[in-house]
This record gives structure tokens, C-alpha cells and sequence, in this order.
């Protein structure tokens, strides 16, 4: 988000550095921002799973635990709990999402 932050060009220079971050640069990096986010968030949730079934005490280590113990509805109940987050989270981050990107900048003004 630096990076991309510092390769903007300021639109709106009469403005003091408060005003500038708080009306430019953050509604311009903000979209972007919360994408990452959401992405981080899924990767995390869907590694939590891959991690328990390799030992670390995780959603994953429950679920594969359930099949061990021959407790098939547990088991069963912890993954649609695991698909109905991943579910959430992406659909999360496509509502917040911006539709199409704009064809022009409005702060370049």
C-alpha cells in the first residue's frame, strides 16, 4: 500500500497534509486496500483447515479429529461451518469491491 501510495500524484495541493490524506489519498487507496484484506482473510481461513490436518490445533485439526473418532456429524458440521465463512468473506469482499474501475481519477482535478 506504500508503494502504491507513494506513485500517486497529489491532485489537490492547496490542502494541508491532514486534509490531503484524509480526502485523497485514502478514499484513492482505500478499495484497494480492502481487497487485500478480504483475500488475506480467505487464504487464512482456508490454511486454517490444511494446517489441522497436519496437526496444529486449528478448525482443520477438529475436523480431521471428528473422522478419526468416527464422529461423522461433528466432522460434517465443522466443514459447512468452514464453507460458510470462505463463502462469506468472498462475497464480503466482492460487495465491497468496486464494480468497474473509474476511467477517470476525480482528485487529479
Amino acid at each position: 500500500m506504500a508503494r502504491h501510495a507513494d506513485a500517486l500524484a497529489p491532485g489537490m495541493p492547496g490542502l494541508p497534509a491532514s486534509g490531503r490524506y484524509a480526502y485523497e489519498l485514502l478514499p484513492r487507496l482505500y478499495p484497494g486496500m480492502l481487497a487485500l484484506l478480504y483475500y488475506r482473510a480467505e487464504v487464512i481461513l482456508r490454511e486454517t483447515a490444511i494446517l489441522g490436518m497436519l496437526g496444529v490445533a486449528t478448525l482443520g485439526f477438529y475436523i480431521e479429529e471428528g473422522f478419526d473418532y468416527l464422529l461423522f456429524d461433528v466432522a460434517f458440521f465443522l466443514l459447512l461451518v468452514t464453507a460458510a465463512l470462505n463463502i462469506a468473506v468472498d462475497a464480503l469482499s466482492r460487495r465491497l469491491r468496486p464494480r468497474e474501475a473509474p476511467i477517470e481519477d476525480p482528485c487529479s482535478r
